[in-house]
């Protein structure tokens, strides 16, 4: 924790209600949170912005999580910057300040380096993009992989292959140096169906990457130093995936068999599948003290709180 900034725990009474709201641009679709960083110009004593990618207008916007507000430039407007089109997933290197963007209908990946927000006067923003394979979704960061130990991403993408059925890959990009570079050598294409989403395990040795394949029913853990992969099944459609560090607990919400899974990463082995009811659950998270899930119901506009096994 920073010094002289203490995080306070919310009055009883703000719970299961919206307390504040802040204005992005189009279509709001991926969100990343960057807790310590205090950019020039914040509130004494508070810290911490998001990276909102906003998919219909091709931006992302810089927010100020404490005080609700934009982050705005030098010249006093809200900071909104150009990346690819229609930007989707969004990671923040924590160690680094460099967010990571993945734009879906450009095949690219773009990131930005938040540092210069703390600059005196703040400094500008200047998103650097790289060609990955096509519609790129999801995206995690090994901050420790890539160049200099500072960085590599693994994305989520789809192969077209002319006649033959598309397939999915893992592309991994170099995020060490000032601009990006797709790394061939740890990138594979050897799913059978698009994933949708990947997580960073850094307990495991070596760390790994987690994907989730809607269509194949999997979860895939892949070493991009080798190459090398791995299955599990789990449960129909899963549509997301959520990772516990502290407890080595893998959670996948599988939207047409109303089910979660739960695998344990030390072992790639299935701790359990529960029922959660025969409603549309779309994006899940895990508290990582806890190990209590939170998965959004779409069908009934709530989330459901569920303790998992440790």
């Amino acid at each position: 924790m920073q010094s002289g900034f203490r995080l306070q725990p919310e009055p009883r009474e703000h719970f299961n209600q919206t307390v504040k709201t802040i204005a992005t641009g189009g279509a709001p679709t991926g969100v990343a949170v960057l807790p310590r960083l205090a950019y020039t110009g914040q509130a004494a004593s508070t810290a911490g912005v998001a990276v909102v990618t906003n998919n219909s207008s091709n931006t992302v916007s810089v927010l100020d999580l404490v005080n609700a507000v934009p982050v705005k430039d030098a010249s006093g407007n809200a900071i909104t910057l150009n990346v690819g089109t229609a930007p989707s997933g969004v990671a923040i290197d924590q160690e680094t300040n460099l967010a990571v963007v993945a734009n879906t209908s450009s095949n690219t990946v773009s990131t930005i380096d938040l540092t210069p927000l703390t600059a005196t006067p703040i400094g500008a923003l200047a998103p650097v993009s790289v060609a990955v394979d096509q519609s790129p979704i999801a995206v995690a960061i090994d901050p420790d992989r890539g160049t200099n130990g500072r960085g590599l991403a693994v994305v989520t993408c789809l192969i077209l292959n002319g006649a033959s059925s598309p397939s999915g890959a893992l592309d991994a990009v170099d995020i060490g140096s000032t601009t990006p570079v797709r790394s061939t050598s740890a990138s594979t294409s050897f799913l059978s169906s698009t994933p949708t989403g990947v997580v960073f395990d850094p307990s495991v040795s070596p760390a790994l990457f987690y994907s989730v394949s809607t269509q194949g029913n999997v979860i895939t853990a892949f070493n991009p130093d080798t190459g090398a992969t791995q299955t599990i099944k789990v449960g129909i459609n899963p549509n997301a995936i959520a990772y516990n560090f502290q407890t080595g607990t893998i959670l996948t919400v599988n939207s047409l068999s109303n089910t979660i899974s739960i695998v344990d990463s030390q072992t790639f082995a299935t701790k359990a599948t529960l029922g959660i009811g025969a409603t549309s659950k779309f994006a899940a998270a895990i508290q990582t003290f806890t190990n209590l899930a939170v998965i959004a119901d779409q069908a009934n506009n709530r989330v459901i709180l569920f303790p998992l096994p440790k």
